[in-house]
């Protein structure tokens, strides 16, 4: 943990959040359990100069329905949890692997979750994608207007696929709360990577979620890293 923090303080200097993927959605759809292998990484971050943000991943659709019953649990638990380890706000990666339908419910779920979260001092994160109609942006945006709840796009792969998700997500939920997810894992060319930050420089997007599942991260930041200081420079 402490070799990849070296390299976002390296090669992203202005990079002001990290999340690492330590945590799962229970199949009760209220608790949150640690995963395996899981560290207290929360000091260490701190101590490095970013904000520290829990990670709760799912897959499972029945656990995702059986949260969106009873979300004043869920968020207890998350406020718990982050008291404990000393997280600032808590990321939500779910993707069921069935995205149909429950757009409405879920939109609802993030709404009522970011608002007890705040009410803690704390702040919601959520991955959202443009494809299946479990991620309504309208709906998303609508519930969880007037919370700092923040939503991360998480698209980089083709082109064309990437400018239609930015524009969407813009669209729903303006510059503010939203940020562009970047896989930078994505074996993209140098002409492809710097496509994408003209796109985004084109649109004014000044905030960038990066993610990658390498142990040993460096090239891909490397591949990426001018681009986003760049942009970092502009928005500044």
């Amino acid at each position: 943990m402490s070799r990849q923090l070296r390299y976002i303080q390296q090669l992203v200097p202005n990079t002001t959040h990290v999340s690492v993927g330590s945590w799962n959605l229970g199949s009760d759809g209220v608790s949150i359990e640690k995963a395996s292998g899981y560290v207290p990484f929360a000091a260490n971050i701190k101590k490095a100069g970013f904000v520290p943000v829990g990670y709760v991943f799912s897959s499972s659709k029945s656990a995702m329905l059986n949260s969106f019953s009873d979300p004043d649990t869920f968020a207890t638990n998350a406020i718990h949890a982050a008291k404990e380890c000393g997280y600032e706000g808590f990321e939500l990666d779910w993707e069921p692997a069935d995205s149909s339908g429950e757009g409405e419910q879920y939109a609802k779920f993030l709404g009522a979750v970011s608002r007890k979260l705040q009410s803690a001092g704390l702040f919601l994160s959520a991955d959202i994608l443009t494809s299946g109609p479990f991620f309504s942006f309208s709906d998303i945006a609508q519930q969880t207007k007037g919370t700092n709840a923040f939503f991360s796009d998480m698209n980089t792969y083709e082109k064309q696929y990437f400018d239609d998700s930015v524009q969407q997500a813009l669209t729903a939920f303006g510059l503010g709360p939203i940020s562009i997810g970047v896989d930078v894992d994505t074996q993209l060319s140098p002409s492809e990577i710097e496509e994408r930050y003209q796109f985004l420089e084109q649109e004014n997007v000044c905030q960038i979620s990066l993610w990658t599942s390498e142990d040993d991260p460096q090239p891909y930041y490397k591949a990426w890293s001018k681009g986003l200081n760049a942009l970092a420079k502009r928005c500044t």
